[in-house]
Order: structure tokens, then sequence, then C-alpha cells
């Protein structure tokens, strides 16, 4: 999978919107304090308990090809950000990690986010009516994308630490 941009390879093209709008990142306040604390802890995980985390069944076959495809792509992020320059996640703005995290997630919307029923009342003044409308809207499974940081992370360093091998 390279970045072009094609619709075929929606990822690319979100990279290409988050370089560019990367800039911008700072004015939007974000909680970051979990994102900073998965890229400075020295914690790992299995990748059985991974799949754990994300409601996936180690010997299901289509379970693993999720896993795959989800590593896969975190892999191309990680290799697009080593050849854009980054030296390293510590230094990186956290906002845009979180955000990266965030293109990942939409990827694969049935790992990352569940659905939540919402209300919204409405009153209509000319007939003194009150109702609630339902809207169903999507929220994420894990604080700040957590387990994405970790695996990009993680595929970050191995990338780094491999050399020869990008």
């Amino acid at each position: 999978m390279g970045f072009t941009g094609s619709a075929t390879n929606p990822v690319a093209s979100d990279l290409d919107s988050f370089y560019d709008r990367a800039i911008n990142c700072y004015s939007s306040a974000s909680y970051t304090k979990l994102t900073q604390l998965v890229i400075q802890s020295n914690m790992h995980f299995e990748q059985y308990q991974v799949m754990k985390l994300l409601g996936l069944e180690e010997g299901n076959e289509q379970h693993a090809k999720a896993f795959e495809y989800l590593l896969n792509l975190i892999e191309m992020v990680a290799k697009r950000l080593i050849q854009d320059g980054v030296t390293n996640l510590f230094n990186a703005p956290l906002t845009n990690i979180q955000y990266l995290s965030y293109i990942i997630a939409k990827e694969m919307p049935y790992l990352f986010f569940v659905p939540v029923e919402k209300r919204i009342k409405q009153t209509y003044e000319e007939d003194f009516l009150d109702s609630d409308l339902k809207v169903l809207t999507s929220a994420c499974r894990f604080n700040e994308n957590w387990i994405i940081t970790y695996l990009l992370k993680e595929a970050f360093s191995a990338i780094k630490n491999c050399g020869s091998c990008q």
C-alpha cells in the first residue's frame, strides 16, 4: 500500500490532509495525557493481549485477518512518518499523534467505536409541545485511541531499530 491519496486508500488521503492541517493542530485544545503516557511508557503487550483488548479472538480466522490489516495499516503510517523526517515520537506533537490514531480508528470503526444513543429535546413554541428526538452517534471505545497509539509506537520503534528494513 503506497500513499497515493486515491479513493482505494483513504488513509493515504487522510494522511495528506493530516499534513496539510498539522500546523493548525496546536490551536485546538485536546486532552493528551494518556497519549503522552503511552508514548513515554515502557509497557508491553503480547499480540494475544492486544487482540483481547480489541475484542478479537485469536483462533478466529476473520479476526486474525482484521488484526493483520490493522497492523499493516499502522506500519504503513509509521513508515510514512519516518520517510517524512519524524525521528522520534517522543518529540512529535501529541495532538498530531492523537489525530493519526483517530484517522486509523476511522478505517476500522467496528473495532474502535461504539454506538451511542442521544436524545435531543425539541420544543415547538407555537404548539407548546415537547418531544424527544433519538439520534444514534458513535463514541470512541478507547480514551484517546490509546491502543492505536501504543501499536504505532511499537511499529515506529521496530522500523527505526531495523534500519535497513525501511
